[in-house]
């Protein structure tokens, strides 16, 4: 039974989403953008913060002794980890996304809005 429920929602929602990406000057689409614009500005934040942390303990195992320097040695292990999965991902999105010739800059047409009015 919940299936079926499931199903339907996504049946009965899949022109909405469909339809979003076709007209972005408003409702999901304007979402969809908004959430896009943030994360474009949000990425290169992330990753200078992992190089940040990764510097600071880099410090840490260079100035301090004993425990401290093995949590410094952490720090930029975890650093160098973070940093490789981020530029990993952001790398496979944009590959992905010029393999397939996706562009953000290209304007669809809402099949809805071709539709004369007088009918």
């Amino acid at each position: 039974m919940k299936k079926y429920i499931v199903s339907s929602g996504v049946m009965f929602l899949l022109p909405v989403v469909a339809f979003a990406a076709a007209d972005t000057s408003k409702g999901l689409g304007k979402i969809i953008r908004i959430f896009s614009d943030l994360i474009n500005i949000l990425v290169p934040v992330v990753i200078s913060l992992a190089v940040l942390f990764f510097l600071y303990g880099l410090a840490m195992y260079i100035w301090k002794v004993g425990e401290e320097k093995e949590s410094g040695k952490d720090m930029m292990i975890w650093g160098i980890i973070g940093l490789f999965v981020m530029v990993s991902i952001w790398g496979l999105v944009n590959l992905l996304g010029d393999t397939l010739g996706l562009d953000e800059n290209i304007n669809i047409v809402n099949p809805i809005e071709q539709i004369p009015s007088s009918i």
